[in-house]
């Protein structure tokens, strides 16, 4: 699983994203997919837990995001999986309030497992 920088992280979108449960086959291979990321692409935020905040699904049906929540609001880890090859492509922090992405990591909160 590969960090994605902006521009490949937006060409996993579609059109038209909906929200969609999780894939029972993603929740099993979710914390495996995880623990691959190197804490410092975390730039110093924390997962709180492994809560998933929503799961959007492109028109396309080619990708799903999983977005999980961090101890700072409105930063995710959003977990983007590959549909027709059923598994974890890539990953990317997304701050939600900002244009450039996240700025001020959350010193607390628990560490990620």
């Amino acid at each position: 699983m590969r960090n994605l920088d902006d521009q490949l992280f937006r060409t996993t979108f579609a059109h038209y994203m909906r929200q969609v449960g999780p894939d029972q086959y993603a929740l099993a291979e979710l914390r495996v997919a995880i623990r691959t990321i190197p804490a410092e692409h975390l730039q110093g935020f924390c997962l709180d837990g492994v809560t998933i905040e929503s799961v959007q699904r492109g028109d396309t049906g080619l990708f799903e995001h999983y977005l999980l929540r961090t101890t700072t609001a409105n930063v995710f880890l959003v977990l983007v999986r590959d549909r027709v090859s059923e598994r974890f492509y890539g990953y990317h922090l997304l701050g939600c309030n900002t244009k450039d992405g996240p700025v001020f990591p959350y010193s607390g909160g628990p560490k990620m497992e």
